[in-house]
């Protein structure tokens, strides 16, 4: 948008940003630590990878990772609110 000027970023977005950024990072490398140990071989078999095990082990690490982290995240904004 040209002529518009710097946007002020609202202060929700970079709580989301934060947890999904995190909750991603820490979701795919432990997602990738757990399919290449592959404990009792549910991760990967004759058939090759079972990718439902894949999405629920990702998803049980971005869902509360996100979740901490988002609230970790407006926290640390609302106390920097707060000391102006």
């Amino acid at each position: 948008m040209l002529g518009m000027g710097k946007k002020k970023t609202r202060p929700w977005k970079l709580i989301l940003l934060d947890g999904v950024a995190v909750g991603l990072a820490v979701a795919v490398i432990m997602t990738y630590l757990d399919w290449r140990t592959n404990p009792g071989g549910i991760f990967l078999n004759v058939d090759g990878t079972n990718w439902r095990v894949v999405m629920e082990t990702a998803l049980s690490w971005f869902i509360p990772t996100a979740a901490i982290v988002s609230a970790l995240s407006a926290l640390r904004l609302f106390i920097k609110s707060r000391r102006k």
